[in-house]
């Protein structure tokens, strides 16, 4: 009789248990969402598309010090990528010491991270922006 107490019981721990790991993921993914609505808001002027790359502000640096850049990355949209550049978000990501890997998907590109690890701050790639010209 012991054993036809325990069976129920042993079913519906593991479904608890299923319950408890599917919320949290769903609920994960939402903070993803708020995490890019954020970061995409606190840094718009700065990873704007077609306009230069103006330097971080103290909003962007900390909602990107305090975001999921990999999940922000996995989440980006066609939508999104027409309004930012994913370079920029890539450059910003490495001067506030959130560097992507190089090979990570970032909406639909792959950020190649020699290019972002060149310039370490925004008036490093001014300066070689600025020779370039020159030239």
């Amino acid at each position: 009789m012991a054993t036809k107490v325990r069976r129920p019981s042993i079913c519906l721990v593991l479904a608890l248990i299923f319950i408890i790991f599917t919320v949290h993921q769903a609920s994960g993914e939402n903070d993803c969402y708020d995490q890019k609505d954020w970061v995409l808001d606190r840094c718009k002027h700065s990873i704007k598309k077609n306009k230069p790359y103006r330097i971080l502000g103290e909003r962007c640096r900390n909602a990107i010090k305090k975001s999921d850049l990999l999940c922000i990355c996995s989440i980006l949209t066609s939508q999104d990528e027409t309004e930012i550049s994913v370079e920029k978000l890539a450059q910003a990501a490495s001067e506030c010491g959130k560097a992507l890997p190089s090979g990570t998907k970032c909406g639909s590109s792959v950020i190649d991270q020699w290019r972002h690890e060149k310039f370490k701050t925004a008036s490093d790639r001014r300066s070689h922006e600025a020779m370039n010209m020159k030239e």
